[in-house]
């Protein structure tokens, strides 16, 4: 079964971001949820309301992911993306290896570092966010009195 791909640019280059394993990415995901808590649901509702609102979101939530979890995640989402360079797609292979197509690739953009991590979250947990944006509206609609 083929994995979900997406191309998206970011900082004048095109990635090929494509979805993680579930063995990867499950328990990625049980610790990104753990770390950013509550945020999760702010992130979730921000979806669709515009790029700012999503970015400040994002950001609020990523404050309080570990470091050596966000290197986990670089990692992961490294190893299933492509960059292009030169019309063709390289590996960004490891996002430990200084110098290496990762390293070259946001060298001095970290706007663009931040911009991708999302895109790579979006691939691979938007379902979950969406699922979660819906349950924090009618919680919220739940708490709103009727008039």
């Amino acid at each position: 079964m083929a994995r979900k791909t997406e191309t998206v640019a970011i900082g004048g280059n095109t990635f090929q971001i494509t979805a993680l394993g579930t063995v990867r990415g499950k328990g990625l995901w049980d610790r990104l949820a753990r770390a950013i808590g509550a945020n999760v649901s702010d992130v979730a509702s921000s979806a669709g309301k515009g790029m700012e609102r999503q970015a400040i979101a994002a950001l609020r939530a990523l404050a309080d992911v570990p470091q050596d979890l966000l290197d986990d995640l670089d990692e992961a989402f490294a190893g299933s993306c492509k960059v292009q360079k030169g019309g063709v797609f390289l590996e960004l292979g490891s996002s430990r290896i200084e110098g290496g197509v990762f390293d070259q690739a946001f060298e001095g953009a970290y706007d663009s570092l931040m911009e991708w991590r999302i895109a790579c979250l979006k691939v691979n947990f938007a379902g979950f966010l969406a699922k979660l944006a819906a349950s924090a509206a009618a919680k919220t609609a739940e708490k709103t009195p009727s008039q």
